[in-house]
Formats: structure tokens, sequence, C-alpha cells
């Protein structure tokens, strides 16, 4: 619990006391908390598929990084990053061994869901009435405010406006778990209030994401039936409704310029087939995306055991200014660090977790949401680093196989 309550403000909390021994206090709860779970269990541990798939990814991470590092990195880059990697999986472990009541799992998601709600209404107060000032204010100057169609993006208390994006997501993917079981009105504001969130990160990646996740879902309940498509076609009508609104606030307060700016881009956006047949996106972020997936493949090409440990990625690019290879795909990320075959490995879990489990548990089935929900952003955006996002995938993906080992429905 106090993980789900302090992790989403860890970015903001110690960008403010910018202490380095105390910004490892997640991996001291998650150590602790795995010890206590061991001795409680006098050693013996929950075995199922996903946790073989983590120890193995463990073992083979370890061994790949310890062969192929980059000697010119220093040992702290190289732990930190290994940690980063592997670290939140610990919290799979945990759940899995501990046993919950549904009420104390409907408490834990309760308070996640309330959390992800007041982050996104600051989050939106900030972004539309305090402005960026009043962060750099408070002494939050690790965040990345960037700006899109003339606005800022919604970064809530997080580095950036994509993670807040996919956590945004998550918190979605929960109350809808929590509106089926219970049928809050309560809930339904809150929905509202994070799809609108979601909606002003202006995360193109997490649009693409919830779209998904959202028709994954109602195939998941309801099957091909005409069921579905009347959910469906509730979803056009909600989306349909909520750019109205959008397009009512730009016009009072706005004056309609952020429509203007935003119809602009869409106009930019094109296909070009060029004199050599190639496919160009004259879209600036489209272009910088496709680019940076075609570097990392032509990379990969010729290093199929990777560049070399803690060497291509975005979080040792922050620490020193000669990183050797960076890429905005988690994808390649993982595989310039990892290798082709390492890298799979690492990503096997993730694969089985959105894939692999056809339990109609409906927790389960929001697990796997998540799970599908990061794989796609994976694709477009370097946040397989992102500490917090992780954490969660595995601490829900651990409650939800903690229900079917304990028999626990809400």
């Amino acid at each position: 619990m106090l993980l789900t309550i302090f992790m989403p403000m860890h970015p903001f909390i110690f960008a403010l006391i910018d202490s380095k021994t105390l910004i490892l206090w997640r991996d001291i709860v998650c150590l602790l908390a795995l010890f206590i779970v061991i001795i409680h269990r006098h050693g013996k541990l929950k075995d199922n598929t996903i946790a073989r798939c983590l120890l193995l990814s463990w073992i083979v991470g370890w061994i790949h990084a310890f062969i192929f590092h980059d000697s010119s990195m220093s040992l702290n880059i190289w732990l930190n990053t290994y940690r980063v990697y592997f670290m939140p999986s610990l919290v799979y472990f945990v759940m899995l061994n501990t046993k919950f009541s549904n009420l104390q799992i409907k408490k834990i998601k309760t308070v996640f869901l309330y959390e992800c709600f007041s982050i996104c209404v600051f989050g939106i107060i900030q972004q539309w009435f305090i402005g960026q000032d009043f962060i750099q204010f408070m002494g939050y100057r690790r965040v990345s405010i960037t700006f899109a169609y003339g606005i800022q993006r919604n970064i809530g208390l997080f580095s950036s406006a994509n993670i807040m994006g996919v956590y945004l997501i998550f918190g979605i993917i929960i109350c809808l778990e929590l509106i089926e079981n219970g049928k809050k009105r309560f809930d339904r504001v809150v929905l509202g209030t994070l799809v609108a969130g979601l909606v002003f990160t202006i995360s193109l990646s997490s649009y693409l994401a919830f779209i998904i996740i959202l028709l994954v879902r109602t195939v998941m309940i309801d099957g091909i039936s005409s069921r579905a498509i009347r959910r469906i076609f509730k979803y056009v009508g909600v989306l349909f409704a909520l750019i109205c609104i959008l397009l009512i606030w730009d016009k009072i307060f706005f004056e309609s310029k952020m429509f203007e700016q935003m119809l602009k881009r869409v106009k930019e956006i094109s296909l070009v087939v060029t004199a050599d047949n190639m496919l160009s996106i004259t879209d600036i972020s489209a272009a910088e995306h496709l680019n940076s997936l075609i570097s990392g493949f032509n990379i990969m090409k010729n290093n199929f055991w990777g560049v070399g440990f803690s060497t291509g990625t975005f979080m040792v690019s922050n620490k020193i200014s000669d990183a050797k290879y960076t890429v905005e795909s988690s994808l390649f990320t993982i595989l310039f660090d990892f290798g082709i075959i390492a890298g799979i490995i690492y990503y096997i879990p993730f694969l089985y977790a959105s894939v692999k489990s056809y339990n109609r548990n409906i927790s389960v089935q929001s697990a796997r949401l998540m799970f599908l929900a990061i794989l796609i952003v994976f694709i477009f955006l370097p946040i397989v680093q992102s500490y917090e996002l992780r954490y969660f995938l595995f601490l829900f993906l651990g409650l939800s196989r903690n229900e079917l080992y304990y028999k626990t429905q809400f």
C-alpha cells in the first residue's frame, strides 16, 4: 500500500529532496517485502510460468550484462541500469505469495484509482490554470514540460506527458473493472475525468493504445456480438461528446486557436512517394518516430549481441553526453542493451501476460489489458525504463494471479 500511494509521486517528491540515497526507497521496500514473504512462507514461493520467465530474464540479463557491458561505463551506471530494468518485477512475487482477502484487493485498487484521479485533476488544473511556472517554483525541475498545438501537455506529477498518458490508461482500466463490479456513480465521474486527462496529455501513442484496449476489452467481455457493437457505438458517442466539449472549451478560452493549430497539423501529415519509391512522412513527430525505428533496425542488423549494456539508453544519455546510441522505442532500447536473444527473453513475461491467459476473471483481464497497452506504447516510446509504470504492471498482474490462487472474488 505504501508503494501504491507514493510511487506516482516519486518523481515530484525526489525532485524536491534530490537525495541519491533516499531515491532508492522503492528498492528497499520491495526487497524488504520480498524478504518478509520468503521468511513467512519458509522459503517456499509459489511457482508459475510468469514467475519462471521473470527468473529466466533476470539470470540471462545478468549474464549478458556482465559479458557484453561497455567497459567505458562506470559500475554505478551498470548497476543502476540493471536495477531499473528488473527491480519493479519483484513486486509480482510479493503479490503472488501474499494472501489477500477480496476486500484488501479492492482497497488497493480503489486507493490506486482515487490517487490516479487526484493526480489527473491536479495535472489538468496545473495545465490550464496555474501554468508551468508553478511546477518550477516548487522546484520540480526533472520534468519534460512540452507543448503541442499551442497548449501545455498534461504531465500530472510525472516527468513526462507520455508516462502520464500510460498511467491514466491503467487508471481507466481499473475504473472500468470497479464499475463492472460495483456500478458506483462516482466511479463514472472518475472515469470521465481520467479520459479527459488522457486527452490533455496529447500523447498519440497513448491514444492509439487506449483505442485498441477499448476494442479488445469489448471483445473480451461481449465477444463478437450485437452487444459488442452497441458498446462500440456507445464509446464513439462518448468520444464525439468529448470532442464537442473540447471545441467549446477552445472557442471560449482560446478563440479556437488550438483547433486551428490542430487542423493545420493534420493537413501537414501526408505520405509522399518519392522518386525512389520510398515513403516519407512530413509530420515532424511521426517522422522522428519512424526515423528512430529505422535507425534502430539498421543498428541491430550488425549488432546481434547488442551495442553494449548500459550504452544505448535514454537513461544513460541523460547522465553522460557521449552516449553512443539512443532510439525512441522501448523495443530497440532493450535490444541495444541485451541483444536479440536476451532481449526476446526479457519481453517473454510481457507477451505471455498480454496474450496467453484466457481466464474470464475480470481482474486477470484488466492485467492483460495493461500489458497490451504498454507493449503498444513500447513500440514508439523509450518508457521501458519508467520504474513507476512497470511497478504497477507487475503489481496488478500479481494481484490477478493472487485471486486465482486463493479463489477470492469481489
